[in-house]
């Protein structure tokens, strides 16, 4: 396998970046182009870039096709986002693999002051774009730093694009219109309030009332279990906002949907109760005299749903019972599923924190489907995990088929 790797902090990425991978993957008929957003950039302050989440979804929402795949290895590790350790994962993890880094002349100008600069250039071969209209100086500084690296460094062959995260940063904040976003993602930038932007899908006291939740949720869950939380929340919302605006529903006097405040909350709740151990979850319903089915006790993990509607309605003051069915239906699904709990149910299988790898489909496609339909994003979801389920040899549960049919039955209505 020929992988190319094209990492940076996109904030926000923007289609020179798009333009740079598709460039590398072309040149060098490489078999997977990953963007790889990285967590903790070593030169970059972590507290003026804008959160993880908000980053991983406009990459999504940049991504043109399948040709591209946005990568969050750099998100499963702590500390700071060296390329030298992420690199040396990928060698031992695909020692028969053939790497290759795409930068930038920016960055060539600075890699003698990377982390490892010499780990780096051993590991990969490195296709650099030209950042700089003097093309001369970008072949002299080339042959400079192949000099110094045992001809580690190919130039790339595309033209110098003249655009940069941090003008865009600037554009967005005057307000100026700019094509050099993809259009979906300028509009999640606008959905949620980025670079100075003012909200336009999430009002500003359920922003408040969102945080407040997330640091009540920090003292209890694992900052991956969080991070995913936060993961199916974003786009979960998204996905009601999109379906909102496309059924032509009228919004609040506002300007906001019930529904997608309901959607933003109900996805951040959802795990509440992941930090209870499996074996346990009986014993929790049971003290709460919440029912257990059959099928519930031979796979107790599925509990975690019903007893985190408990926790959502009892610790967290949620009365809303939108929200609460939302957190209930979230694992298995559920006969009789709206809109909000298909957004909650599709998300949670493919938001962007999620790294697994589905059997018969990706998770962009879902992703991407999810925008389009909520009935077959949340039918493809079941259908690769009734895929997984059998090929491990597991049981399926006697509700999952129950849903598919009525999910199918919703589609012909």
């Amino acid at each position: 396998m020929k992988v190319g790797i094209l990492g940076g902090t996109f904030d926000p990425i923007h289609r020179g970046h798009i333009m740079i991978a598709q460039a590398a993957k072309e040149q060098f008929g490489l078999d997977m182009m990953w963007i790889m957003p990285a967590r903790i950039p070593p030169h970059k302050q972590r507290e003026f870039i804008t959160d993880d989440i908000h980053r991983l979804m406009m990459i999504e929402l940049s991504i043109p096709d399948e040709s591209l795949e946005m990568n969050v290895m750099e998100f499963a590790r702590p500390g700071k986002s060296f390329t030298s350790d992420t690199l040396s994962m990928l060698v031992a993890e695909h020692p028969d693999g053939e790497l290759y880094y795409v930068m930038g002349q920016d960055s060539l100008q600075d890699f003698p002051k990377w982390h490892e600069p010499e780990t780096i250039a051993n590991l990969a071969k490195i296709p650099v774009a030209v950042r700089d209209a003097d093309e001369e100086g970008f072949r002299q500084l080339l042959e400079e730093r192949n000099r110094q690296y045992h001809d580690a460094f190919i130039p790339l062959n595309m033209g110098y694009q003249p655009v940069s995260s941090t003008m865009l940063r600037k554009m967005i904040r005057s307000g100026e219109d700019t094509e050099l976003i993809a259009p979906k993602a300028l509009t999640y930038i606008r959905r949620f309030g980025l670079y100075g932007q003012k909200a336009t899908a999430i009002r500003t006291e359920t922003f408040e009332r969102f945080q407040r939740y997330v640091e009540l949720l920090s003292k209890k869950l694992s900052a991956h279990r969080l991070s995913h939380c936060i993961g199916v929340a974003h786009l979960a919302a998204d996905f009601m906002q999109e379906y909102e605006e496309r059924h032509g529903t009228v919004p609040s006097a506002d300007g906001f949907y019930d529904s997608v405040q309901q959607t933003y909350l109900a996805g951040l709740l959802h795990d509440c109760a992941k930090f209870i151990p499996h074996d346990e979850y009986v014993s929790v319903c049971e003290k709460y005299g919440i029912p257990v089915t059959e099928d519930e006790r031979s796979v107790p993990e599925v509990l975690h749903a019903k007893v985190g509607r408990y926790l959502a309605e009892h610790e967290y003051g949620i009365e809303d019972t939108i929200i609460l069915s939302a957190i209930e239906k979230h694992c298995v699904g559920d006969v009789d599923m709206n809109a909000v709990d298909l957004a909650v149910f599709t998300a949670d299988f493919c938001e962007p924190f999620r790294d697994h790898r589905p059997l018969g489909c990706t998770l962009h496609s879902i992703r991407m489907l999810g925008y389009e339909n909520l009935i077959q994003a949340a039918l493809k979801a079941i259908d690769c995990t009734v895929l997984y389920v059998r090929t491990m040899g597991w049981t399926l549960d006697n509700r999952t088929i129950d849903v598919i049919e009525s999910l199918n039955n919703k589609l012909r209505e």
